[in-house]
């Protein structure tokens, strides 16, 4: 552990009412008692701990008003002193006050450095971090509540009680080949087998989350898909309650994918208006064609929209058949002209008969976007999501090498199958940190920002 006292300033940049600049380590007191004198004629390392104090700060010709707050090791974020200047915000005062405390001994933090010393010193495990990261980044109130539940640790209970779990198998199987003379069973005995069918089902059900979850917290693509002039880039805009795509009666106005983001009872969406699906000998056109094939392929949702005002064409059909396996929603669109569309439309994807230009239905087709994301079930329960690639990838590693366990349990050797159980106890530590590589810490931490 790096024993020098570090110092960043932990507001962004900008003006503001107060900005904020912390330091921690063996010197923050000393290094603030020179800085600072509070009214109340206190030294800092005399202050009540956790409580703010009223003084006058001055670093070199620059002088403000401020508050400051000592947390005594070990009760403090990072486990270390801390000091903490609340001062008034704006970067000449708070820039005059990081240099005078690193001319005074202090060092400028790296990325994430408080949030790392916290880890080291046993104040937050590897997912409380990736939470507390998600929490700061959070764009609904969806994703916000989903990266509180792993920053206040639910990921890690949930795993180490798996990880005890498999001791308990780990434990019997060792005793197979370490006390051979007891007669303790290699093979398929109940204990194991239990424990193994247990933590698969458990496993299975949480992976089976993270789709769901990494659509709220980065949001749910949605294709806006059709051939020319259905009215694609109108439906974008009634959706938005804006004009941001182009409208125009020309069919192939639009010849690229434009992407916008709106929010819907706190949860995100990311729309893409692309180029009609057509045949056509225009060079540019089917670029923009071939783009929104590839988007139609990785959206989370397809709005598949049809022109109310015309009958189903080969070209509608082309598309109708593209939906096979998709998360969609049929869009009847320009239902304010006319009704001359086929009613032989697939029945197995909901069909919302709509009008972008009054408006009518789109309340509705946002409603079962919402519906489609399984948004609603997630943050109403209190069972745990998963949001993080890192633990999905962990995880689903640790499936496996448990299906393996199980599968060989009743052919293999005791020495066989203890390699896979203990590679899935490995998996697990990864996501707590108590078994993650150098590597997978210096890439979480570097991610943080400065003063975190």
């Amino acid at each position: 552990m790096n024993d020098k006292t570090i110092v960043a300033i932990s507001t962004p940049n900008g003006l503001g009412s107060v900005g904020i600049l912390r330091l921690s380590g063996e010197k923050s007191c000393e290094i603030s008692n020179t800085l600072f004198a509070s009214f109340a004629k206190l030294a800092v390392t005399d202050f009540e701990p956790n409580k703010l104090y009223l003084g006058k700060m001055t670093a070199g010709i620059v002088s403000d008003k401020c508050l400051v707050v000592y947390f005594k090791a070990p009760r403090s974020f990072t486990g270390e002193d801390v000091v903490e200047f609340q001062c008034h915000g704006g970067r000449v005062v708070l820039e005059a006050l990081l240099k005078s405390a690193v001319k005074l001994g202090a060092r400028p933090a790296l990325n994430g450095e408080f949030s790392r010393r916290a880890y080291l010193n046993g104040k937050m495990d590897l997912s409380n971090v990736e939470g507390m990261a998600d929490l700061i980044n959070a764009e609904s109130e969806a994703s916000s509540k989903l990266a509180f539940s792993l920053f206040s640790g639910g990921i890690t209970h949930k795993i180490t009680s798996l990880q005890e779990e498999l001791e308990t198998a780990i434990a019997y199987v060792e005793a197979a080949f370490d006390y051979p003379e007891e007669d303790v069973p290699a093979m398929d005995v109940p204990e194991v087998r239990i424990v193994l069918e247990k933590q698969i089902s458990a496993l299975s059900a949480l992976i089976d989350t993270y789709k769901t979850g990494k659509n709220i917290k980065e949001g749910i693509s949605v294709a806006i898909l059709g051939k020319p002039n259905v009215g694609k880039s109108s439906l974008l805009n009634a959706i938005l309650g804006e004009e941001r795509a182009i409208v125009t009666d020309i069919a192939g106005t639009t010849r690229d994918v434009l992407s916008c983001r709106y929010s819907y009872r706190s949860v995100n969406f990311e729309l893409f208006d692309t180029a009609g699906i057509r045949a056509s000998s225009d060079k540019i056109e089917m670029i923009g064609v071939d783009r929104a094939r590839k988007i139609f392929d990785l959206a989370d949702v397809v709005i598949a929209t049809f022109d109310s005002s015309r009958p189903l064409d080969n070209e509608d059909k082309e598309i109708l058949e593209k939906l096979q396996g998709k998360n969609c929603i049929i869009a009847i669109n320009k239902a304010d002209i006319s009704s001359k569309i086929s009613l032989n439309l697939p029945t197995e994807y909901p069909i919302i008969t709509l009008s972008a230009k009054t408006q009518d239905g789109i309340i509705d087709l946002k409603e079962k976007l919402y519906e489609l994301s399984n948004v609603e079930k997630l943050i109403s329960s209190e069972s745990l999501v998963l949001t993080n690639e890192r633990h999905f990838v962990s995880l689903s590693e640790a499936l496996e090498h448990l299906k393996t366990a199980l599968e060989i349990l009743p052919i293999m050797p005791a020495d066989c199958i203890i390699l896979d159980i203990r590679q899935a106890w490995e998996k697990y530590g990864e996501l707590t940190g108590t078994t993650a590589s150098e590597h997978i810490v210096d890439t979480i931490f570097m991610k943080l920002c400065l003063g975190k």
